[in-house]
Formats: structure tokens, C-alpha cells, sequence
């Protein structure tokens, strides 16, 4: 197509439908709606954009943690400390009486920079020491 002064596409024979196509704007030979409204001016995109504005409300209540976030993630890394040392597989302990399912390196890293986001960074280093204190008393 040629663009003619007011911004538009007229159809020139023969080339609008090998152009039109590479751009993806025809249907067979049918040219989509939305197609001509790429090409309008600016100022009529920017009117309609105000009409499908997302609003974003905020919370009603700040999300809180679970009050066993602390403990539920330390038992997973002291279970995989645990497996480490003994030299066996990451496994997550079946407490909940479901199959034992295998524990990405990933998982135990991100459970760390959570503790460490939500502030128990310096808790979780104590409990570490700790840990690896005992470990060695073994």
C-alpha cells in the first residue's frame, strides 16, 4: 500500500495484497479490522486508551505470612543439610504422609532468600551454625 497525506494506506493494484499479507494485516482476502486502526493517527489511540484503563485497587489487609513460615523452611533445609552430609538424596521428609518427592537445589535457595527477604536472615545464620556445629559433633 501507499501512505497517502492523511496517514492512511491506499490499496495500489497488485501490491497491496503482497504487502498487506507480509505484514499480517490481510485474511485471505478479507483485510482484518484492526489492521486499518494501526494506522491511524496517535491522537485517536491515545483517546481510547483512557476507556480500557486498568485500575489497580490496593489491598484491603497487608498479606501476611503463615505464622510456621519461620520453622517449615528451616526443617526443609535442615533435612537437606542433613541429606548432604549422610550423602543422600534431596528428599523432602513425608511427615504428611504423602510419597517422598526430590528437592531441587533451586527450591532450597529460594526458601533461603525468602527467609532472608522477609527479615530472618540473622535468625536463620544462628540456626545454621548451629546446625553445622552439631553436624561436625557427629
Amino acid at each position: 500500500g501507499v501512505a497517502t497525506a492523511s496517514g492512511s494506506v491506499a490499496a495500489v493494484p497488485g501490491a497491496a495484497a503482497s504487502s498487506a499479507s507480509a505484514s499480517g494485516a490481510t485474511n485471505g482476502k478479507y483485510q482484518h479490522k484492526n489492521a486499518t486502526a494501526s494506522r491511524t493517527s496517535g491522537a485517536k489511540s491515545n483517546a481510547t486508551a483512557g476507556r480500557n484503563a486498568i485500575t489497580i485497587k490496593p489491598y484491603e489487609r497487608p498479606p501476611e505470612l503463615p505464622p510456621d513460615f519461620y520453622d517449615v523452611n528451616l526443617r526443609a533445609l535442615k533435612r537437606a543439610a542433613w541429606c548432604v552430609l549422610h550423602k543422600r538424596p534431596l528428599v523432602a521428609s513425608d511427615e504428611e504422609g504423602g510419597k517422598a518427592r526430590l528437592v531441587g537445589r533451586e527450591e532450597l535457595y529460594r526458601s533461603v532468600e525468602n527467609l532472608c527477604v522477609h527479615k530472618f536472615g540473622p535468625k536463620l545464620y544462628v540456626d545454621v551454625v548451629a546446625m553445622l556445629d552439631e553436624a561436625a559433633g557427629e
